[in-house]
């Protein structure tokens, strides 16, 4: 805005105002020249604006500071956190990132086993092989052998026709990474990185060996309910580097065909054509058959904790080596998972880097995927009553000629659910599970349904 621009606006709301108040044809042509000749004063005054601020580039001062806020409209934007920590109260920003970057790090660490360490093996190879080894008798994984038809799924190399179409697909309005790179300057630019991109991928393909650079994450502590000064009630998202999310992309498109043939077809989230709405779509139609047909339902359903969290990379690992993944994809995954590392930033304070032994980032393309992989044989358990999951929620839906029946074959498949669970080194939410009857009988027992902890 000047001096020029705020009298042309002036003139114009007053002929505004003017033909308002008479709507002849002189007043509208009078509003619309000055309408246009502030529309033309407004772009003049932007072209001369950035022109004063950015000529030289970098060198001069104002160039950063006056592009940034255009690189990215969306940003986590913070306002400083209060913490408890260590029963008392503090604003010190430092001290509440490093004690976040600890708390979700080992946030999951007592749940399950002690994880095996890639540090402790000299090459990708030989930790996929201890990890194979380690868990050749693991009921999962012996299920998996039993089910599944050997696929003998390879990673393959890209093409430039294939890297641009994803470059071209980024979202410009995602949050820049630890490589502070901003993901609106890579697509603008997508014919300079195309060639380079192309050949780092391929890089990863033939040498299995995801960067480590790409590896880094930025956590954004973000506030879910209840009380704000106690860490528990923060989710950590992952703000991963564009070039991280390119990879995972193209990975994740040549893995589509295998997935198909793998997945359940009730295992929804993160599916094309697998929404929540087609979930409970399909539960409240089974529901109806069954009640058309005079039987009773029993649903339990289930929550775990930090489900995203704990997912071991061990056990992950052994599972994709049955499920019939070639050694070329188990090793590449087994470099993604293992090595990552993160900070937790708070607007400009950032916390010393940690490395994260389990679980997947919550923000990565890849995580979602590998959890549903390392969840998919639950469905090998659950034989007498339906199962529906949604990410970490999962839905025991048994049918029955009476209410006693239902009810029995629900608690049973849960039971078997929950030794699942704990089997696979995840957790159980016992608190938040519940229970719905739905029968058409004129005379409905008083059940407790205890809660099951493990």
């Amino acid at each position: 805005m000047n001096v020029e621009l705020r009298k042309a606006a002036n003139v114009k709301a007053r002929l505004w105002n003017k033909y308002l108040s008479s709507k002849t044809g002189r007043n509208w042509e009078l509003f619309r020249k000055q309408r246009n000749i502030t529309a033309a004063i407004r772009r003049r005054s932007i072209q001369n604006y950035f022109s004063e601020r950015c000529d030289g580039g970098p060198q001069n001062k104002n160039f950063f500071k006056t592009i940034k806020p255009f690189l990215s409209n969306k940003a986590h934007v913070q306002s400083d956190i209060m913490l408890e920590i260590e029963g008392s109260v503090t604003s010190d920003q430092n001290k509440i990132s490093e004690h976040f970057n600890k708390f979700f790090v080992n946030i999951a660490s007592s749940i399950g086993d002690e994880q095996i360490n890639s540090e402790n093996y000299n090459s990708v190879s030989d930790y996929v092989d201890k990890c194979v080894t380690h868990y050749e008798n693991h009921p999962s994984v012996l299920m998996i052998n039993d089910n599944f038809n050997k696929c003998n799924f390879e990673f393959r190399s890209t093409t430039p026709n294939e890297m641009a179409s994803v470059l071209s697909k980024l979202d410009a309005t995602k949050a820049t990474g630890p490589d502070l790179i901003p993901t609106k300057i890579v697509k603008y630019c997508k014919d300079i990185f195309l060639i380079p991109l192309c050949n780092i991928f391929n890089s990863i393909i033939r040498s299995r060996i995801f960067p480590s650079i790409a590896k880094l994450a930025n956590i954004i502590p973000i506030f879910k309910k209840e009380d704000a000064l106690f860490d528990k009630n923060y989710r950590p998202v992952s703000i991963l580097s564009c070039f991280s999310k390119v990879f995972e992309r193209l990975l994740s498109l040549q893995l589509s065909t295998f997935l198909n043939s793998i997945l359940h077809e009730r295992i929804a989230a993160f599916r094309r054509g697998h929404s929540c709405e087609a979930v409970l779509t399909r539960l409240v139609e089974d529901w109806k058959r069954a009640l058309d047909d005079g039987r009773s339902i029993s649903v339990i359903m289930m929550d775990l904790s930090k489900a995203f969290d704990c997912m071991p990379h061990s056990l992950l690992i052994a599972k994709l080596q049955a499920y019939g993944m070639g050694r070329q994809a188990v090793e590449i995954f087994a470099s993604y998972l293992t090595g990552r590392s993160q900070r937790v930033k708070l607007q400009s304070v950032e916390s010393e880097w940690r490395q994260a032994l389990k679980g997947v980032p919550q923000g990565s393309i890849l995580g979602p995927i590998l959890f549903n992989l390392f969840i998919n044989d639950l469905y090998g358990f659950i034989k007498e009553a339906d199962l529906s999951n949604y990410a970490d929620d999962n839905t025991v839906s048994a049918v029955g000629k009476d209410v006693q029946t239902a009810v029995d074959l629900s608690k049973s498949e849960t039971e078997v659910a929950i030794s699942w669970f704990t089997n696979n080194q995840m957790e159980a939410n016992a608190p938040k599970f519940h229970h719905i009857l739905i029968t058409n009988a004129k005379s409905v027992p008083d059940y407790e349904m205890k809660e099951k902890k493990r």
